[in-house]
């Protein structure tokens, strides 16, 4: 009987949820190695407890899912104070390979087949990681997120949003932020930098996340690849900024064919 495991822990000082399933190597009996380990990053203002039935969704499909909190959120932020968008953003991607080296050597997880998949912020946390050239993951996947950050700034929904939490004042404000945006976003990838498998999936009617430039981030990018269907980018008519049942299933596909060799030749998830 496969039984699903959810725990509470600190990895390299980061409290995280791990969620997997019991025995490891549950998938289906096609895999019998140690789980891959899945980094599952959530969006801004949140904490991992609101992505646990996305990463359910991959424990049961045989990975082994850790939950982090970004910098300034949740159990990492004790007072309360809204964290500063940009320092969540880079702060948390610096601490990917940490993460990484937390779980390397254990006899219940391979960290060397490492997936990355974000929401919203997270999501942003996956491009900028994926811009430098310290990128150990073998798969990601990003989810109502953009490499151009200086377009949400430059939205009304986002100024709503920030002024809401007493971020910025005016228009003005929001101005200089989408500057600061422009500055650090990780919208041009050196040709030089590794690259691995990339799933997007962005909702064309979404008024926080504009889907054009993530269009032209992808555009920009797959020239690089020399497989061209290990770049994928998926809009989704109608579909605001929220993940559907339909993106978390694509996500559990894109890691079974790319954290699991393509063991069972569909790449298609459990059901």
């Amino acid at each position: 009987m496969t039984e699903t495991t959810i725990r509470a822990c600190r990895a390299n000082g980061i409290p995280v949820l791990e969620i997997f399933a019991s025995p490891p190597g549950m998938n289906a009996g096609r895999d019998t190695r140690r789980p891959p380990l899945v980094v599952m990053l959530h969006g801004y203002t949140g904490r991992k407890e609101l992505v646990l039935a996305q990463a359910y969704n991959l424990a049961i499909n045989g990975m082994f899912v850790v939950l982090p909190d970004a910098y300034g959120h949740g159990d990492r932020n004790p007072d309360g104070k809204t964290c500063d968008f940009f320092a969540a953003i880079r702060r948390t991607s610096a601490e990917i390979n940490g993460l990484m080296e937390a779980y390397s050597g254990r006899d219940d997880v391979d960290a060397a087949r490492l997936g990355l998949v974000g929401y919203s912020m997270g999501g942003c946390i996956i491009f900028d990681y994926l811009a430098h050239e310290s990128v150990n993951a073998a798969a990601a996947a990003t989810v109502i997120a953009t490499p151009d950050w200086a377009s949400i700034m430059k939205e009304p929904e986002a100024a709503v949003l920030f002024q809401s939490l007493g971020l910025v004042q005016d228009a003005e404000e929001m101005k200089l932020m989408a500057a600061k945006a422009a500055a650090v976003q990780p919208t041009s990838w050196d040709p030089e930098t590794p690259r691995i498998p990339l799933l997007i999936q962005n909702g064309e009617a979404d008024t926080l996340v504009p889907i054009s430039g993530v269009k032209e981030f992808y555009e920009s990018v797959r020239r690089f690849y020399a497989d061209p269907t290990q770049i994928e980018l998926i809009a989704y008519p109608g579909i605001g900024h929220g993940d559907t049942l339909d993106m978390n299933l694509r996500i559990s596909g894109w890691f079974q064919r790319f954290l699991f060799d393509g063991k069972d030749g569909s790449g298609e998830p459990l059901r």
